[in-house]
């Protein structure tokens, strides 16, 4: 390291954590500053974890990832593991130093070796290096030295000292309180696989003064041991007076709801300056996926029946950073998502701290937003499209309020979104409706014209490989008719697809007013085509949470051996409990989803969350099976028939009390990778006076495939109905460049995807699934080209209902793309 150059290090908050983004990522950058004063990102350092958003996060904040030179875990839980295989990936094309280190504790070895098996298959670019570190927690282990920094952790019980050597005689007075107290907390984490975690103290020898700090995990004030810090290691406080510069709390309140921060008194003698972070899930945050939270609500304001968007103002956080007990000696400090603080100032005691933080929301916000202040009508054309959907997303129902709600959307101003400078900023003119004053009134028209008599298709993400700043990873959500709390309802029944960040999509664009915890409880199947990151990246995470929701429950033991005979079920019996429908009827225990998926991606669903077989301590918490033993192995017929015989409650008057949704489920081998899969199913109505099934085919990733029109036109034969919804993926346009490559990485062109719609009697055909050179508006997408089919887009709501849903969906992609690209 050249003498001459001068360096100075940041730290980057990604995401605190907030809305599902896992424990959070922040990132110790280092940057070589010139004589001119220009700055170069010569190294990153993950302190805390790996979001399952990582990919997508930073495309939205141009924060460039092939830096990355190790990860410092302080557990191997999903919250912190999640966004590894997605930061692989990335790696595997990016990275500068070709070398990526992870420390944690035990497991992480055979984690690291199976994803780079998984991900990188190969290329074994980049060399991964695992560092376990030890169990001897007296000790401060030397993890991690480069010519920048210095690295040690230690292990840490949650809730005791594991030092117990010379205490102090002010500490002995109280030493049978503490440690029965420490015996208490102990005993409370003894079952729990997290009951261990990870300190971390580094070492920035690269600056003009070197900095020493600390990473502080998850651990509640009430639980640290107050010998956490002891024997520092002589190369960290050797350069300063204090112990440490600062400490760096990861969401230190996990349990607790309080806003303001209470630092330990035996913490602020080791450093004056404390940071922390304070995720939630039950609040928007404004720094987390900035461009696509945009364009949601452009769309949202426009059709708000078509893309549902959960944006209460009052639950956004603020995006500033806060600042407490700023008149004592001890500072305290909150980071936020999108964020950099620059550390060589804030520990020099001369420096503001204003002046050091410095969110990126609003610089962002600014490339893509710009109002304007003349106005503009929308057309009658569209006004009549308008009122056709609105009429059609209600069902018919509330024609009067959708055509009322037109009064107020005639009068709009043009938002000007997009920057010229910005490649994925949202583009051009937009209309937007005038009415921050109607806020509310749109968001209660979309929930009034919510057809809850019909199954729902929530569209979560319309994205390729790797993820980008507008379009997530493929993942899709079937809400389907019940009754919930003795009201009409629907219930997120079918996951279809489940890439990186779907909890948070999920949560953003979720139609009802549940929260998020509630449908996650009620998930029965989750399916996945193939493994590629891009569709199963967010499983682990959303499997996680439905654990936690599980945690003291009795779990089925139906699946506990095999052989067991499938369960009966009664179908007149009383409906008058809302867990009924989630509960076995042989053994009564709630019922575990099952995951239809690759071999593959069940290994890796249960190495990231140390299950066995989806076992879990001696309980059942998912049911895996790859897709041929679904179709035809004798030993998952007891998993066939928990499918079909899934039941829940009508929410039709006077009608059977219950139905089974599932008719049938199809698994078909396409021509992607290996164990490749589309599928074809078909779903049962809720109401007896609906004789017809409603038929989904989905494609999966693939060529076009003989196997998928066989399939369909098999059903049509035999049936004598139409498949009512193709969805088919699309990935490129149909230009020269978009064959060639749809060759090479085997995905279907815009007009081949047509063409497999045209071999096959189908109603609705719906593409997906665009390549991200196409950040957008769909590929090849024309308005004045009379289209027969519709085109995706996050966040998109599809009743499936038999009548006029081809229109439907033609006339909303024809909306959309004048609302994103400014046409009348």
């Amino acid at each position: 390291m050249s003498k001459h150059h001068v360096f100075k290090c940041r730290l980057d908050t990604l995401t605190d954590g907030s809305e599902f983004s896992g424990s959070g990522t922040i990132f110790l950058t280092i940057v070589r500053v010139s004589h001119s004063q220009e700055e170069t990102i010569v190294a990153r350092y993950a302190l805390n974890g790996i979001s399952p958003l990582i990919s997508r996060l930073a495309s939205d904040q141009a924060l460039k990832l092939s830096h990355v030179r190790a990860c410092f875990l302080s557990s191997m839980s999903v919250d912190c593991t999640a966004g590894l295989a997605a930061l692989l990936l990335s790696l595997s094309n990016y990275s500068i130093t070709g070398k990526l280190h992870v420390v944690a504790s035990d497991g992480i070895d055979r984690y690291m070796e199976f994803l780079n098996e998984l991900v990188l298959k190969r290329r074994n670019y980049p060399q991964v290096c695992s560092c376990v570190v030890p169990d001897d927690a007296s000790v401060w282990w030397n993890v991690y030295q480069d010519e920048f920094i210095q690295v040690f952790a230690k292990r840490v019980r949650r809730g005791g000292d594991i030092d117990e050597s010379e205490s102090e005689s002010s500490e002995e007075e109280d030493s049978d309180s503490d440690e029965s107290d420490e015996e208490e907390n102990i005993q409370e984490n003894k079952d729990s696989t997290d009951a261990e975690t990870l300190v971390y103290v580094i070492k920035v020898n690269c600056t003009e003064k070197p900095i020493s700090f600390a990473v502080l995990p998850s651990i509640s004030n009430a639980t640290i041991p107050k010998k956490i810090f002891a024997g520092l290691p002589e190369e960290v406080t050797s350069q300063s007076d204090s112990k440490l510069d600062f400490i760096l709390h990861i969401n230190p309140y996990p349990d607790e709801r309080e806003d303001d921060p209470q630092i330990c008194q035996h913490l602020k003698s080791i450093a004056k300056l404390h940071l922390f972070t304070r995720p939630t899930n039950a609040r928007r945050d404004e720094g987390i996926l900035i461009r696509s939270l945009h364009q949601s609500r452009l769309l949202h304001r426009q059709l708000p029946f078509a893309f549902p968007l959960c944006d209460d103002e009052k639950k956004r956080n603020p995006i500033d950073s806060c600042e407490y007990n700023n008149n004592t000696s001890t500072k305290i400090h909150r980071l936020r998502s999108a964020s950099t603080l620059h550390i060589d100032e804030i520990v020099s005691s001369s420096s503001n701290f204003a002046h050091s933080f410095e969110s990126h929301v609003k610089n962002i916000k600014s490339k893509v937003e710009r109002i304007a202040n003349s106005s503009m009508d929308i057309s009658t054309e569209m006004a009549k499209e308008f009122n056709q959907l609105s009429s059609f997303y209600s069902g018919g129902q509330n024609e009067k309020k959708a055509a009322s709600s037109m009064d107020h959307i005639d009068a709009n101003e043009i938002d000007l979104s997009g920057s010229e400078d910005d490649e994925e900023s949202i583009g051009p003119p937009t209309k937007k409706l005038k009415c921050n004053e109607s806020k509310n009134n749109e968001d209660e028209i979309s929930k009034t014209l919510l057809d809850k008599s019909v199954p729902q298709l929530l569209v979560l993400g319309t994205g390729c490989a790797s993820p980008s700043a507008l379009r997530g990873s493929s993942g899709h959500a079937l809400f389907l008719p019940t009754i919930i709390n003795h009201v009409a309802d629907l219930s997120l029944t079918l996951v279809l697809e489940c890439g990186e960040g779907f909890l948070t999509n999920l949560q953003r664009y979720c139609p009802t007013e549940h929260p998020v915890e509630k449908h996650l409880e009620q998930i029965r199947i989750i399916w996945i085509s193939h493994a590629h990151l891009d569709h199963y990246g967010g499983l682990p995470s959303l499997v996680h949470e439905i654990i936690k929701l599980n945690e003291g429950r009795n779990m089925c033991t139906c699946f506990q051996l095999r052989g067991n005979t499938p369960p009966i079920i009664n179908m007149c019996q009383q409906s008058n409990a809302t867990e009924k429908d989630y509960t076995c009827h042989t053994c009564q225990g709630k019922t575990p989803p099952i995951i239809i998926s690759p071999s593959k991606v069940l290994e890796y669903l249960d190495l990231s969350l140390r299950c066995k077989n989806g076992f879990l301590n001696g309980k059942k918490m998912y049911i895996g099976v790859n897709h041929r033993d679904f179709d035809s192995s004798p030993f998952t017929e007891q998993i066939r028939q928990q499918v079909f015989n899934i039941e829940l409650d009508s929410s039709f008057p006077n009608e059977k009390q219950s139905y089974r949704p599932f008719r049938f489920l199809k698994n078909v081998m396409v021509d992607h990778c290996p164990n490749a899969f589309g599928c074809l199913f078909g779903l049962n109505p809720a109401s007896i006076m609906d004789k017809k099934i409603f038929t989904i085919c989905y494609s999966g990733d693939t060529r076009p495939s003989s196997n998928l029109v066989q399939a369909c036109n098999h059903f049509t034969y035999s049936c004598g109905d139409k498949v009512s919804f193709l969805l088919h993926e699309a990935t490129f346009d149909n230009d020269e460049r978009g064959k060639v490559e749809a060759k090479k990485k085997r995905h279907t062109t815009i007009e081949e995807a047509k063409n497999i719609a045209s071999q096959i009697s189908v109603d609705t055909t719906l593409l997906t699934h665009f390549s991200q050179r196409y950040p957008k508006l769909p590929p090849g997408f024309d308005r004045d080209t009379n289209h027969n089919v519709g085109f995706a887009f996050d966040g998109m709501l599809i009743p499936l209902q038999n009548t006029n849903l081809k229109q439907a969906m033609v006339q909303v992609t024809c909306l959309a793309v004048a609302v994103l690209s400014g046409e009348n």
